[in-house]
């Protein structure tokens, strides 16, 4: 089957089988190394990926899902601003991140920041859970997320007030 949809603001068509996983087909034929399988038997959030705005782990979505949607990965989001902010932001709070999950939180802050500029700790330990670390969403985490958030907000104030 030939799938044709937005990836990374990129237009792309691939063939794929219409059942295997979309973190497989992204992985496999469009060169997507963010998203991984965590575990063989449960989704561990390491597949997730914005797809038509929502966060979805690819790993529960078969690829025949894809055919029209927008997909944005963390190596579409990698090169921007806000990414390169909330990157500043966890490495000046000394957040320590498993290598394996640190796409998938960086892309999940970026989402929920953008998003909904006013997540709370509770929102925050609900999005990051499964992902942030094996003992449990730390308080330098909340913070670094809270800070990021505080940021974006600012420098969204300051644009529109700009270009408003």
């Amino acid at each position: 089957m030939i799938l044709s949809f937005i990836l990374n603001g990129q237009p792309v068509q691939v063939e794929a089988f219409p059942h295997q996983d979309l973190m497989n087909t992204l992985r496999d034929k469009c060169n997507i190394t963010s998203v991984r399988r965590g575990s063989s038997h449960q989704n561990s959030g390491l597949s997730m990926i914005l797809m038509d705005g929502l966060p979805v782990p690819s790993v529960l979505v078969p690829s025949f899902r894809a055919e029209g949607s927008d997909i944005v990965t963390y190596e579409g989001i990698v090169h921007t601003e806000e990414c390169a902010a909330i990157t500043r932001t966890f490495s000046s709070a000394q957040v320590i991140i498993n290598p394996l999950a640190y796409p998938t939180l960086i892309l999940l802050v970026y989402w929920a920041i953008s998003e909904n500029q006013n997540i709370d700790e509770s929102e925050i330990r609900e999005l990051l859970g499964e992902i942030a670390c094996r003992g449990g969403i730390t308080s330098r985490i909340i913070s670094a997320v809270q800070r990021a958030q505080t940021r974006y907000r600012r420098q969204s104030t300051a644009f529109g007030a700009i270009h408003g």
